[in-house]
């Protein structure tokens, strides 16, 4: 392994492994998570507003709640993917807010610091990790 070792923040050797130690693939699934999760997260703060507009009556298992659940699911999978740990966790946790339905949607807008603070934590660790290339 020719970077830092993992840490609670972001599991280097798993993006390492994953690409093989191609540092261009490494750079271009990163960039491309980023630009996904910044649309995956808007995505789900449209819906999370949208349902508790609508008093949080949204079910969960129908066609719009299964659109709320699918953008905290995809932060959640492609995070764990690439090693983001902690971003991972926050994904998980809106995840399962989202599947609860009901009144737990409105629990998960206290979960968007936490996600925003755990990414910048990934990209300081992403780029300390770029750094000894």
């Amino acid at each position: 392994m020719s970077g830092p070792a993992d840490n609670e923040v972001f599991k280097y050797s798993q993006l390492e492994d994953a690409c093989g130690g191609d540092h261009e693939m490494e750079l271009e699934i990163v960039d491309m998570w980023f630009t996904d999760l910044e649309e995956q997260y808007s995505s789900l703060k449209e819906r999370v507003e949208e349902a508790i507009k609508g008093g949080c009556k949204l079910d969960p298992e129908s066609k719009d709640g299964k659109d709320l659940t699918r953008p905290a699911h995809t932060i959640k999978g492609t995070s764990g993917t690439i090693g983001a740990l902690k971003v991972e966790a926050v994904g998980k946790i809106l995840e399962e807010l989202a599947k609860e339905g009901g009144q737990r949607y409105a629990e998960i807008p206290k979960h968007y610091p936490e996600l925003e603070s755990t990414l910048n934590e990934f990209r300081a660790e992403w780029e300390k990790y770029k750094a000894t290339w």
